[in-house]
């Protein structure tokens, strides 16, 4: 059931980054062919890090991450430069978050190891 979630999971982000890449290239302005393929790596490392954020409980930091970037792009309207350094800063926030939650988990599996019931 599990491996079954997580195809349609990778599935769902397939078709969505088919969907918006031609999107995403128009907006940001002329990318070659090369930059869109790392765009398309950062999808799917954006993906995977809200699944290890909302797999260990951590929804609500992938929400409040969600609301400031859509402040920042609907209501203020941030241009290009300003954009991409929003987006810079929210994976940023995303992927500290995950690695933080992913080295707790880590260390409460060695806890838990180390001192058998």
């Amino acid at each position: 059931m599990v491996i079954l979630a997580l195809f349609l999971l990778h599935l769902a982000e397939a078709v969505a980054a088919y969907v918006f890449f031609d999107r995403l290239v128009r907006w940001l302005g002329g990318a070659t062919m090369s930059e869109a393929a790392l765009v398309f790596g950062a999808v799917v490392a954006a993906v995977a890090t809200i699944i290890a954020l909302v797999a260990h409980r951590r929804g609500g930091f992938v929400i409040a991450v969600a609301v400031i970037v859509f402040w920042s792009f609907v209501i203020f309207g941030a241009a290009r430069p300003t954009a991409i350094n929003i987006l810079a800063v929210a994976a940023t926030a995303l992927v500290v978050a995950a690695s933080a939650v992913l080295v707790e988990s880590f260390m409460a599996r060695w806890r838990a190891a180390r001192n058998p019931p």
